[in-house]
């Protein structure tokens, strides 16, 4: 079957603009190709049909633009900003949206700007509050004292009802009351 070939050598298309005709693929749907040039300036063989049906209006540099300013948007930078007892410190990876945290008890937790701007119980804490009753500073300062006299670790926690991680953050000052 001969198929009827328009030239389109000339014509714009979304960002392309058809330069002149490329080799024609024989086998197996004999499809013609066009070379063409995007307004970015990237040139490439596309086929005619996908030109005139609107499947392809660019190289890709068209969405790639869009989702520029999609992230330009919705990222905001909240390095060293406190919400409750988390301290965003970073992005994790190259996600928009997750944030690497630091708890005031010295734990890290990953959050997402969404849970960090919620202010909803939990989200703005590593779950510490959950897992660690309130200690008064007599506590404190007992934990402190029993660790100077060698007690270990252990002892101490489950005489206070609390972690043996809790329990060091104490000791070095870390842990907050």
């Amino acid at each position: 079957m001969t198929q009827l070939r328009t030239d389109l050598t000339g014509n714009k298309y979304g960002r392309w603009t058809v330069l002149r005709l490329g080799p024609t693929l024989h086998k197996p749907h004999h499809r013609i190709r066009y070379w063409c040039r995007c307004d970015c300036g990237t040139e490439r063989l596309v086929h005619a049909g996908n030109l005139t049906n609107g499947m392809s209006s660019s190289c890709g540099c068209k969405g790639k633009e869009h989702l520029a300013r999609v992230h330009k948007k919705i990222t905001l930078d909240l390095t060293n900003q406190r919400f409750g007892m988390l301290l965003a410190v970073c992005r994790v990876s190259r996600s928009p949206n997750k944030w690497l945290c630091l708890c005031d008890c010295g734990n890290t937790r990953i959050a997402t700007t969404h849970d960090l701007h919620s202010r909803r119980p939990g989200m703005v804490n590593c779950g510490c509050t959950r897992r660690t009753p309130k200690l008064t500073n007599s506590d404190v300062e007992a934990i402190r004292s029993l660790r100077r006299l060698n007690y270990p670790l252990l002892q101490i926690a489950k005489k206070f009802n609390v972690t043996e991680g809790h329990v060091s953050r104490i000791v070095r000052g870390l842990a907050r009351v």
